[in-house]
């Protein structure tokens, strides 16, 4: 970070602030699901920790259901055009797995990001397998990698966060909280989006 030390930040506990400094690379940031209460904390969280990857697991503006409801899509593209450009400023790179209430041929047409199909792409990131999915279904091959991330909610999510082991595939649902991994080690540390305690 830019002559700023991790400690010297207030949002984070000392536990993520820990665990960034241990890292001494690339690392990566996983959310997903982002209702526009939620921009406030991103930005913030995005402008401490400056990710070099941000990977968004799709429905960038969560309320706005515009799979359903086609009057949705102007305050949708208002909302995600705003996300965009935070998470653009922020990150060095923007992938995002698009969700069912996300505008793909509008996002497709956005600059500065990679967009992948909501059904699932393999990525391999600094030597990190990932499986990128919106909705966690249909897991093929799930052993090949190191991390499958996704959102979408709970429905058949069998995966809870406890169960995850260091140097196993590790599910990782970015609607729970925002996720920061090391791409190296393979560790993660998980971010409410709240801002409030952290998790390790």
């Amino acid at each position: 970070m830019e002559g700023k030390k991790y400690s010297e930040l207030n949002m984070l506990s000392k536990q993520t602030i820990d665990f960034l400094e241990s890292i001494k690379g690339p690392f990566i940031l996983h959310i997903s699901d982002t209702p526009t209460s939620y921009y406030a904390n991103i930005e913030r969280l995005l402008k401490q920790i400056r990710p070099t990857l941000l990977i968004h697991t799709g429905d960038l503006a969560d309320e706005y259901k515009v799979g359903r409801i086609p009057e949705h899509l102007p305050g949708y593209r208002e909302a995600v055009a705003r996300l965009l450009a935070i998470m653009k400023e922020n990150a060095q790179q923007v992938w995002i797995t698009h969700g069912n209430n996300d505008d793909v041929p509008w996002l497709m047409q956005e600059k500065g990001i990679s967009v992948f199909p909501m059904s699932g792409s393999s990525q391999v990131y600094h030597g990190l397998r990932l499986f990128l999915q919106h909705q966690p279904i249909g897991w093929l091959n799930k052993y090949e990698y190191d991390f499958a991330l996704y959102g979408h909610g709970f429905t058949n999510d069998v995966h809870k966060p406890e169960d995850n082991r260091i140097g196993e595939l590790c599910y990782i649902n970015g609607v729970r909280h925002a996720t920061i991994i090391n791409p190296y080690n393979k560790h993660f540390c998980h971010i409410p989006y709240s801002g409030e305690e952290v998790m390790v």
